[in-house]
């Protein structure tokens, strides 16, 4: 692979030691997508300013494996800037060092859960700068619907959460940021597979436990899951965009969105409000009502 060139199929990107299976990789989760290493290809490539040297594999899908990095989105946002990344192009790690989410809040990042950032492409649709304010929520919705296709029923909550019901109560199981730089957009994606945060580890206004995702027959491992959900997402993107409107979308979203049309309290980094939420707005802000009226935000979190 030269510098140049696009990264295609799936590279396992090697840690500098000797046994590949006593590294991160060797994690049960990844094990056993590795018992054939004899069937993937040697590769040595220019990353970041280093030579590395990965175990390739013809693949649908685009990826970039990491034993261990800072985050997945800070990387791929370095990849792109080497023109690395195709649209739809991930990077996945074992574990992440300083995963975030909404707000720079820190990701709890265990090994042996999913933990990718892919670019999502350039749209030329003729409302595109509404559909961009509504990112994290289109996002949000495909993913959900994907996951459901592959036999996880899930919810969301505004504004990027996942969410599945167990033994009657709600676990947080996943959730979503979408950032754009230099006109590029990442999307990163977190789902919990087989290590939730503990309780102790979570916010203290924190609206659910953590919880680890339930399938119907399956026992779920990091490749497979998104080399099943990523084909998923891009078709129902891609079928959003041509088929609605965002005035349509939101419509459509707002009922599925757990809490909406109930009481609850509004975190915002700094105070709490009591309010009631109302719906979505037109470009995806929430809107609440308290004791100042009804409002719209933008950022922070919800909960009962």
């Amino acid at each position: 692979m030269s510098v140049q060139s696009k990264i295609r199929g799936i590279h396992y990107i090697l840690p500098s030691k000797e046994n590949i299976l006593q590294s991160g990789f060797g994690h049960s989760s990844w094990r056993k997508e590795l018992k054939n290493l004899e069937l993937l290809t040697p590769n040595s490539f220019m990353l970041e300013g280093k030579n590395v040297v990965s175990l390739h594999t013809e693949a649908e899908i685009d990826l970039l494996i990491f034993e261990t990095c800072d985050s997945t989105m800070n990387r791929a946002f370095r990849l792109i800037n080497e023109d690395l990344l195709l649209p739809w192009a991930g990077v996945a790690t074992v574990q992440q060092i300083n995963g975030r989410g909404q707000l720079q809040r820190s990701w709890v990042s265990a090994p042996g859960n999913l933990y990718v950032s892919f670019l999502l492409p350039f749209s030329e649709n003729a409302e595109r700068i509404l559909w961009n304010r509504l990112l994290p929520l289109l996002l949000g919705h495909c993913i959900r619907i994907a996951l459901n296709e592959i036999g996880a029923t899930v919810s969301m909550k505004w504004p990027n959460d996942l969410l599945q019901k167990q033994d009657g109560q709600w676990r947080k199981i996943g959730g979503l940021l979408v950032e754009e730089r230099a006109g590029e957009v990442v999307v990163g994606f977190g789902l919990n597979l087989c290590a939730a945060p503990q309780q102790k580890q979570l916010r203290a206004n924190h609206a659910f436990a953590a919880g680890n995702i339930m399938f119907l027959d399956e026992t779920p491992r990091p490749l497979g899951i998104w080399s099943a959900l990523v084909k998923r997402i891009k078709k129902e993107y891609e079928f959003t965009l041509e088929k609605t409107v965002p005035q349509d979308f939101v419509l459509q979203l707002t009922p599925s969105l757990l809490w909406m049309g109930e009481t609850g309290i509004l975190h915002d980094g700094i105070v709490e409000q009591h309010v009631t939420f109302l719906g979505l707005a037109p470009d995806g802000g929430l809107r609440i009502h308290g004791t100042q009226g009804e409002q719209v935000v933008y950022s922070g979190s919800i909960s009962k």
